[in-house]
């Protein structure tokens, strides 16, 4: 899995910081399951997170989706296909919730994307961290970005050391 790219202080301090607006009181949540019950590899219990949906089905669904433009320009991004922000709170331990892609489609197409990949902005630095099938660790660090192919498996995990682990998920081309 050498595609896997990880690169620290991706955005400008002053784009990052534009994108810290998700940690305002103001902002909507939506309570949602990490994973569906056939990927989860942990407890039931620890299968939630908050969601602020940012892009979905073609448009924007948030006010704040002009603060990802810059994110877009620097990942050279020509079409978007979904982005979110993540909120998963602390746990008394690490627990990793799964592996999965974050586009559903048929296993036998999941190589045959021609670009399509999943790009993940931390937005703050905590404990937690992004794993892949071949032990791969990500660990989150706030403005890092981690780029792979959206086939691969992947899976994200809670934090002991903060409140939440944010992180921004976008999938594009």
């Amino acid at each position: 899995m050498s595609e896997i790219q990880v690169i620290d202080n991706f955005l400008s301090e002053e784009h990052f910081e534009g994108l810290q607006v998700i940690f305002g009181s103001h902002i909507p949540w939506t309570y949602s399951v990490v994973l569906e019950d056939d990927h989860l590899i942990c407890d039931q219990k620890y299968n939630y997170q908050y969601v602020h949906g940012v892009y979905t089905k073609q448009e924007p669904v948030s006010p704040y989706f002009d603060k990802i433009i810059p994110l877009l320009t620097k990942l050279d991004a020509r079409a978007l296909v979904r982005c979110k922000v993540n909120s998963i709170c602390r746990e008394e331990e690490i627990v990793v919730h799964g592996f999965h892609t974050d586009m559903q489609y048929p296993e036998e197409h999941s190589t045959g994307l021609d670009g399509m990949k999943t790009a993940i902005l931390y937005l703050n630095t905590n404990n937690g961290f992004t794993c892949f099938e071949d032990g791969t660790k990500v660990e989150s660090v706030a403005n890092r970005c981690v780029i792979f192919p959206a086939h691969y498996k992947h899976s994200g995990t809670t934090c002991t050391d903060v409140h939440r682990r944010v992180a921004l998920n976008l999938v594009y081309l």
